[in-house]
């Protein structure tokens, strides 16, 4: 019902509009330079609102045609980026089974429309490396470099590494150097430069870096305690050469003045440049610290200004160390300088006893020479020589 309602007022206003149209069909006259058209005003509306619907359905097919060709184009990028992603895996796949050609080809084949161009490349590089294609992986770090402009210490890692793998020592050095200009405090650039500078023998080189080792824990405390005494006693040695030990030793961290091998090293200089007095003072804190083998031995050679006072600050050393066989004999030939033989023999037969030594029985050889007893010196210069072929 509503239907036909509907269907007569649209035929009344239909009837209507026919017989005003005929009765006043108005006038509308469109001039321009020497044309001009004149028609009825209702043609002229007919007219524009079908140039109306023929203008609006084109820019309707128009935006159907732009949004068909933008669809087509996103499946096959799509298409080409599930092909790229499959070959990258395809690629990863050869490179853990140690196809480094096929996993290169599939994976450079790849990176044109891989979401992750960086991995492709940076991966390539390193099958280039292991077929010894340098040049090869060289290129392929560049166009990593092209690609991840924002991420420039991802692609110096890797390259890095490369160059490490390759021992290529002086220029990962560089690279690494490079790195830490961006990443001071990157770990991971912190454990390559500490093994590319270690073989480099670059001991100023770690030397600059032992504090960032030990605060941001990159190796164990054990583990940089050793390094930084290594890398001080070889810079001593240097310094031993270039006559530079003294500036050296005085740059080191006051801590360090008492550690045994670095006192050592600085004591044989003191000791060679009759310069007792400082080295006996080095001695006194290093030993201390530390009843050291080395500098036992070096405490004994000492010519103190007050022997006496050096004898007695051993034997205060013995009384928490009376069982130790190198203190024992840095004893022993304390006194016999100041030719006290019987206290001498007493801590050098002590010192047999507890650790048979061929540097003991010498001693004992010459003090019983001394005393003009050449059948005790006999025999302890044989025992010497008896423990000599044994031990060889």
């Amino acid at each position: 019902m509503k239907r036909i309602v509907f269907y007569f007022l649209v035929l009344l206003l239909a009837v209507w509009l026919g017989i005003t149209m005929h009765r006043n069909p108005g006038y509308v006259l469109i001039a321009y330079n020497n044309i001009s058209v004149e028609t009825s005003l209702w043609f002229a509306t007919i007219a524009l609102i079908f140039l109306f619907l023929v203008f609006y359905f084109f820019l309707r097919f128009s935006s159907g045609v732009i949004a068909l060709t933008s669809y087509i184009k996103q499946w096959i990028g799509g298409r080409r980026k599930r092909r790229a992603h499959a070959q990258t895996v395809l690629g990863l796949y050869d490179l853990i089974e140690g196809n480094w050609e096929h996993a290169e080809k599939k994976l450079l084949r790849a990176s044109k429309y891989s979401d992750m161009p960086l991995v492709n490349y940076l991966a390539s590089a390193f099958m280039a490396q292991n077929q010894h294609a340098f040049k090869r992986r060289d290129g392929y770090l560049r166009l990593a470099q092209s690609v991840a402009k924002d991420r420039p210490v991802v692609v110096g890692l890797a390259q890095a590494s490369l160059q490490i793998g390759n021992k290529q020592w002086e220029e990962a050095s560089a690279t690494l150097q490079s790195i830490g200009q961006l990443q001071p405090k990157n770990v991971y650039v912190l454990q390559l430069l500490q093994r590319v500078y270690l073989e480099l023998k670059d001991w100023r080189g770690l030397e600059k870096i032992l504090p960032s080792l030990r605060k941001r824990r990159v190796i164990g405390f054990e583990a940089i305690n050793k390094l930084e005494e290594k890398v001080y006693k070889e810079l001593l040695l240097i310094g031993l050469k270039n006559h530079t030990i003294e500036t050296v030793w005085d740059n080191l961290p006051k801590y360090l003045h008492k550690d045994s091998e670095l006192a050592a090293v600085y004591v044989e200089y003191l000791l060679a440049n009759k310069r007792e007095e400082e080295a006996e003072n080095i001695l006194k804190m290093a030993l201390h610290k530390a009843l050291s083998e080395r500098l036992l031995e070096l405490y004994a050679l000492l010519t103190s200004e007050d022997p006496i006072k050096q004898l007695a600050r051993a034997e205060r050393w013995l009384k928490t160390k009376p069982e130790n066989a190198k203190l024992l004999l840095c004893l022993g030939q304390i006194c016999r300088k100041q030719k006290l033989w019987g206290k001498a023999i007493h801590y050098l037969e002590k010192s047999a006893l507890i650790a048979p030594d061929l540097t003991v029985y010498a001693e004992l050889g010459q003090i019983m020479a001394k005393q003009d007893d050449p059948k005790s010196a006999l025999a302890f210069y044989e025992k010497g020589v008896s423990l000599y072929r044994t031990k060889s």
